[in-house]
Protein backbone atom coordinates (compact mmCIF):
# COMPACT_ATOMS: atom_id res chain seq x y z
CA UNK A 1 0.00 0.00 0.00
CA UNK A 2 1.25 3.29 -0.52
CA UNK A 3 2.65 6.12 2.09
CA UNK A 4 0.04 8.62 2.68
CA UNK A 5 0.64 11.63 4.46
CA UNK A 6 -2.00 14.44 5.68
CA UNK A 7 -0.93 17.57 4.67
CA UNK A 8 -2.86 20.20 6.01
CA UNK A 9 -6.98 21.05 6.72
CA UNK A 10 -9.17 23.71 4.91
CA UNK A 11 -11.45 26.40 6.54
CA UNK A 12 -14.57 23.82 4.91
CA UNK A 13 -13.20 20.86 7.01
CA UNK A 14 -11.11 18.88 3.70
CA UNK A 15 -8.35 17.45 4.22
CA UNK A 16 -5.19 17.48 1.78
CA UNK A 17 -3.25 14.53 1.69
CA UNK A 18 -0.74 12.36 -0.64
CA UNK A 19 -0.07 8.83 -1.73
CA UNK A 20 3.29 8.01 -2.43
CA UNK A 21 3.77 5.04 -3.84
CA UNK A 22 7.35 2.86 -4.77
CA UNK A 23 8.35 4.32 -7.66
CA UNK A 24 8.51 7.84 -6.19
CA UNK A 25 5.13 9.00 -8.03
CA UNK A 26 3.01 10.44 -5.53
CA UNK A 27 -0.90 11.13 -6.08
CA UNK A 28 -2.60 14.25 -3.97
CA UNK A 29 -5.80 13.41 -2.52
CA UNK A 30 -8.91 15.48 -0.92
CA UNK A 31 -11.04 13.93 1.79
CA UNK A 32 -14.37 15.07 2.84
CA UNK A 33 -14.97 13.31 6.28
CA UNK A 34 -18.60 14.85 6.31
CA UNK A 35 -19.21 12.84 3.13
CA UNK A 36 -16.60 10.43 2.87
CA UNK A 37 -15.95 11.14 -0.36
CA UNK A 38 -12.45 11.32 -1.65
CA UNK A 39 -11.05 12.79 -4.85
CA UNK A 40 -7.78 11.16 -6.23
CA UNK A 41 -5.81 13.44 -8.40
CA UNK A 42 -3.24 12.39 -10.92
CA UNK A 43 0.33 10.75 -10.24
CA UNK A 44 3.29 13.43 -10.23
CA UNK A 45 6.48 13.11 -10.25
CA UNK A 46 8.51 14.07 -7.15
CA UNK A 47 11.70 15.20 -6.92
CA UNK A 48 12.97 18.07 -5.18
CA UNK A 49 9.76 20.25 -4.24
CA UNK A 50 6.02 19.66 -3.56
CA UNK A 51 3.23 22.06 -2.42
CA UNK A 52 -0.06 22.01 -2.07
CA UNK A 53 -2.66 25.00 -1.00
CA UNK A 54 -4.78 24.32 2.32
CA UNK A 55 -8.51 25.97 0.81
CA UNK A 56 -7.88 24.89 -2.73
CA UNK A 57 -6.37 21.40 -2.63
CA UNK A 58 -4.34 22.83 -5.82
CA UNK A 59 -0.98 20.80 -6.05
CA UNK A 60 2.56 21.54 -7.56
CA UNK A 61 5.40 19.52 -7.45
CA UNK A 62 9.04 19.05 -9.29
CA UNK A 63 9.85 16.49 -11.21
CA UNK A 64 12.26 15.00 -14.75
CA UNK A 65 10.55 15.31 -17.99
CA UNK A 66 12.89 13.60 -20.87
CA UNK A 67 15.72 14.30 -18.86
CA UNK A 68 14.67 17.97 -18.19
CA UNK A 69 13.51 19.61 -15.00
CA UNK A 70 9.84 20.54 -15.25
CA UNK A 71 7.03 21.57 -12.61
CA UNK A 72 3.43 20.17 -12.47
CA UNK A 73 0.30 21.70 -11.38
CA UNK A 74 -2.88 19.91 -10.66
CA UNK A 75 -5.98 21.92 -10.16
CA UNK A 76 -8.93 19.31 -8.42
CA UNK A 77 -11.28 18.50 -11.43
CA UNK A 78 -8.98 19.31 -14.75
CA UNK A 79 -6.25 17.06 -15.90
CA UNK A 80 -3.12 17.94 -14.45
CA UNK A 81 0.10 20.14 -16.68
CA UNK A 82 3.19 20.48 -16.70
CA UNK A 83 6.06 23.16 -17.69
CA UNK A 84 9.27 22.19 -18.64
CA UNK A 85 12.23 24.72 -17.02
CA UNK A 86 14.59 26.45 -19.05
CA UNK A 87 17.51 24.63 -19.59
CA UNK A 88 19.62 27.43 -17.95
CA UNK A 89 17.56 26.36 -15.01
CA UNK A 90 19.03 22.94 -13.10
CA UNK A 91 16.78 22.18 -10.66
CA UNK A 92 13.33 23.19 -8.57
CA UNK A 93 14.80 23.89 -4.94
CA UNK A 94 11.51 24.89 -3.32
CA UNK A 95 7.84 25.65 -4.51
CA UNK A 96 4.64 27.63 -3.46
CA UNK A 97 1.38 27.30 -4.63
CA UNK A 98 -1.85 29.44 -3.84
CA UNK A 99 -5.61 29.25 -4.44
CA UNK A 100 -5.31 31.22 -7.35
CA UNK A 101 -3.16 28.31 -8.87
CA UNK A 102 0.03 30.83 -9.04
CA UNK A 103 3.01 29.07 -8.51
CA UNK A 104 6.52 30.35 -7.20
CA UNK A 105 9.35 28.35 -7.18
CA UNK A 106 13.40 29.19 -6.22
CA UNK A 107 15.20 27.36 -9.12
CA UNK A 108 19.08 26.61 -9.15
CA UNK A 109 20.70 28.29 -11.84
CA UNK A 110 24.35 28.53 -13.74
CA UNK A 111 24.97 32.05 -14.57
CA UNK A 112 27.82 30.46 -15.02
CA UNK A 113 27.92 29.70 -11.64
CA UNK A 114 26.05 28.11 -8.98
CA UNK A 115 23.00 30.36 -7.76
CA UNK A 116 19.13 30.57 -6.72
CA UNK A 117 16.58 32.67 -8.80
CA UNK A 118 12.95 33.01 -8.53
CA UNK A 119 10.27 31.67 -11.37
CA UNK A 120 6.48 32.42 -11.38
CA UNK A 121 3.99 30.50 -13.83
CA UNK A 122 1.13 31.87 -13.70
CA UNK A 123 -2.19 30.09 -14.71
CA UNK A 124 -2.57 32.44 -18.23
CA UNK A 125 1.29 31.96 -18.79
CA UNK A 126 2.73 29.16 -21.07
CA UNK A 127 6.43 29.62 -19.32
CA UNK A 128 8.22 30.96 -16.08
CA UNK A 129 8.51 34.54 -15.57
CA UNK A 130 12.07 35.68 -14.06
CA UNK A 131 10.67 37.37 -10.99
CA UNK A 132 14.23 39.12 -9.98
CA UNK A 133 13.07 42.15 -11.18
CA UNK A 134 9.75 42.41 -9.44
CA UNK A 135 11.47 41.97 -5.86
CA UNK A 136 11.83 44.86 -3.37
CA UNK A 137 14.68 45.81 -3.02
CA UNK A 138 16.55 44.31 -5.61
CA UNK A 139 17.39 40.50 -5.75
CA UNK A 140 20.24 39.80 -3.71
CA UNK A 141 22.56 36.44 -4.46
CA UNK A 142 22.67 33.76 -1.56
CA UNK A 143 20.01 31.40 -0.64
CA UNK A 144 16.04 32.37 -0.83
CA UNK A 145 13.05 30.25 0.97
CA UNK A 146 9.49 31.01 0.22
CA UNK A 147 8.04 31.99 3.32
CA UNK A 148 4.28 33.28 2.42
CA UNK A 149 2.41 33.78 -0.74
CA UNK A 150 -1.28 34.83 -1.34
CA UNK A 151 -3.78 34.84 -3.45
CA UNK A 152 -2.58 37.71 -5.89
CA UNK A 153 1.17 34.99 -6.41
CA UNK A 154 2.59 38.09 -3.86
CA UNK A 155 5.63 36.67 -1.57
CA UNK A 156 7.31 36.85 1.28
CA UNK A 157 10.92 35.70 0.21
CA UNK A 158 13.48 34.81 2.88
CA UNK A 159 17.02 35.55 1.54
CA UNK A 160 20.88 36.04 3.63
CA UNK A 161 19.87 39.46 3.52
CA UNK A 162 16.67 39.49 4.98
CA UNK A 163 13.05 39.59 3.63
CA UNK A 164 11.53 40.57 0.80
CA UNK A 165 8.89 41.07 -0.63
CA UNK A 166 7.99 39.44 -4.88
CA UNK A 167 4.90 40.66 -6.92
CA UNK A 168 4.52 38.06 -9.74
CA UNK A 169 3.50 40.06 -12.66
CA UNK A 170 3.20 39.07 -16.09
CA UNK A 171 5.60 40.74 -18.35
CA UNK A 172 3.96 43.61 -19.83
CA UNK A 173 1.24 44.21 -16.95
CA UNK A 174 2.70 47.33 -15.81
CA UNK A 175 -0.39 48.19 -13.05
CA UNK A 176 -1.06 44.88 -12.17
CA UNK A 177 -4.49 44.10 -13.16
CA UNK A 178 -3.80 40.76 -15.07
CA UNK A 179 -4.36 41.80 -18.44
CA UNK A 180 -2.10 43.99 -20.93
CA UNK A 181 -3.46 46.49 -22.39
CA UNK A 182 -3.89 50.36 -23.85
CA UNK A 183 -3.52 51.50 -19.80
CA UNK A 184 -0.32 49.42 -19.30
CA UNK A 185 1.02 51.11 -22.51
CA UNK A 186 -0.69 54.27 -21.52
CA UNK A 187 1.87 54.07 -18.13
CA UNK A 188 5.26 53.03 -20.34
CA UNK A 189 4.25 56.21 -22.67
CA UNK A 190 3.95 58.58 -19.50
CA UNK A 191 7.25 57.11 -17.92
CA UNK A 192 9.14 57.55 -21.33
CA UNK A 193 13.09 58.00 -20.16
CA UNK A 194 15.22 56.91 -17.52
CA UNK A 195 13.42 54.86 -14.87
CA UNK A 196 14.89 53.70 -11.48
CA UNK A 197 13.27 50.94 -9.39
CA UNK A 198 12.57 47.06 -9.88
CA UNK A 199 9.23 47.60 -10.98
CA UNK A 200 7.53 49.29 -12.86
CA UNK A 201 7.34 50.08 -16.80
CA UNK A 202 10.94 49.23 -17.58
CA UNK A 203 10.39 45.75 -18.31
CA UNK A 204 13.63 45.08 -19.55
CA UNK A 205 15.35 46.52 -16.41
CA UNK A 206 17.92 48.21 -18.56
CA UNK A 207 17.41 51.37 -16.35
CA UNK A 208 14.95 53.38 -18.55
CA UNK A 209 11.96 53.26 -20.38
CA UNK A 210 11.82 52.96 -24.26
CA UNK A 211 11.44 51.41 -27.28
CA UNK A 212 12.20 48.03 -26.10
CA UNK A 213 10.11 47.60 -23.43
CA UNK A 214 7.50 48.83 -25.55
CA UNK A 215 7.89 46.08 -27.75
CA UNK A 216 7.89 43.38 -24.68
CA UNK A 217 4.64 45.19 -23.63
CA UNK A 218 3.11 44.85 -27.21
CA UNK A 219 4.34 41.02 -27.18
CA UNK A 220 2.47 40.50 -24.35
CA UNK A 221 -1.15 42.06 -25.42
CA UNK A 222 -4.12 40.28 -24.11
Amino acid sequence: APYVHAESVSMAGTVNLRARDGDGQWNPLIWNPITNELQIGPPMPFFAAMAIDTDSGIAATSGMLNGESAIWRWIPGQEAEYLALPEDDLAVLTLRVNSQGVVLATVLTFEPVYGQDLRVWLPQETSLIDARGRVLPALPDGDLTIRRMNGHGDAIVESTDGLLVCAALSVGDVDGDGHVGIDDLLELIAAWGPWEGPCGPDLDFDGDVDVDDALLLLSAWS
